[in-house]
């Protein structure tokens, strides 16, 4: 359970809030971009709004409603959509199951994940359920992306903005439910977004990206290391678009080491300082600007070999004209 996580969390400070003013509103939209994050954190909310303990803060974890609710048993609670997006008829069915009345409470909680990815008649078919809910329902929606959720939404429900999360306390959470080596690692590579962290986990070979990364960065210096570099990032062709993921995060990092801040990678301090140096920050907002352009083009049928050659020219061309400055 990601229970540091959410307990440090804005939705956990504004419906605690709401709950103790006795103001709860009829539906709320959370938008982060760690959508596993957000899976998780609409239960806990669920949790928040039906734990019984008389004892504390809520939610407490250790009621039967709230165990009930995190195993997926609550008669009370419904999540949707039950495959990748809702569809029509499942929007039809949540306007007719509000009027159903509740069984195990005194709410019912309509949980409604990743809004943003639901068509617009799926959407439109929810406008009047969620403008006027019977009393006893609480709406729970989820986005990753808020201008995929159609305006007529976003003005009938109250919007919690989540950040990505703090590593040190992903860690904490995880640490106990995740059984590996290399977890502190990971944790710091994924920069608090859970999803990205679950993504390195299923991955075998994100360990080997990360690496390949900070060495193109360490010993890049010439052209005629071109050809070594692409053979290597090429041979790890099935993850090119890790490659470039991973390498933002790292030059992302780096901007933090110019600017004087923390980074986020402790255990690669002393590799991000001696990278810094060749670095202007002019260029590391360049090369970041063209990893972007990059993982757009990769979801059409591009030439691995050309992408790769031209991107690590640029790397050079971009580095040596920036330090002329």
């Amino acid at each position: 359970m990601l229970t540091k996580l959410f307990l440090n969390s804005q939705s956990k400070f504004i419906i605690s809030n709401d709950i103790s003013v006795d103001k709860i509103n009829h539906s709320y939209l959370i938008s982060c971009d760690d959508v596993d994050k957000l899976n998780e954190f609409s239960k806990y909310i669920a949790c928040m709004l039906l734990c019984e303990s008389k004892l504390g803060d809520k939610p407490c974890f250790n009621c039967g409603m709230c165990k009930k609710i995190i195993c997926g048993t609550h008669a009370d609670v419904s999540v949707y959509p039950k495959g990748k997006i809702l569809t029509v008829e499942e929007s039809k069915l949540i306007a007719n199951e509000c009027f159903v009345v509740p069984i195990e409470s005194d709410k019912k909680i309509i949980i409604i994940n990743n809004i943003d990815l639901a068509r617009t008649d799926s959407q439109n078919k929810l406008l009047k359920t969620l403008e006027e809910p019977p009393k006893n329902v609480v709406f729970i929606l989820t986005c990753s992306n808020i201008e995929g959720v159609l305006p007529t939404i976003r003005s009938r429900v109250k919007i919690i903005y989540e950040n990505l999360a703090n590593s040190e306390d992903m860690l904490d959470d995880l640490s106990d439910q995740v059984n590996l080596k290399n977890i502190a690692e990971l944790v710091q590579y994924s920069n608090g977004n859970l999803t990205r962290f679950n993504e390195f986990v299923a991955n075998k070979s994100s360990l080997k990206v990360f690496d390949l990364c900070l060495d193109v960065l360490l010993n890049l210096k010439k052209s005629g290391d071109v050809l070594k570099f692409s053979y290597l990032i090429l041979e790890e062709k099935d993850n090119l678009q890790l490659f470039f993921i991973v390498l933002t995060n790292f030059l992302g990092e780096l901007l933090n080491v110019k600017m004087g801040k923390k980074t986020n990678f402790l255990n690669k301090e002393k590799e991000l300082e001696i990278i810094a140096k060749e670095y202007p920050i002019n260029a590391l907002v360049k090369i970041i600007e063209k990893c972007g352009e990059i993982n757009q083009r990769m979801k059409f049928n591009c030439n691995p070999t050309i992408i790769v050659d031209n991107f690590l020219l640029y790397v050079l061309e971009v580095k040596y004209l920036c330090c002329r400055i």
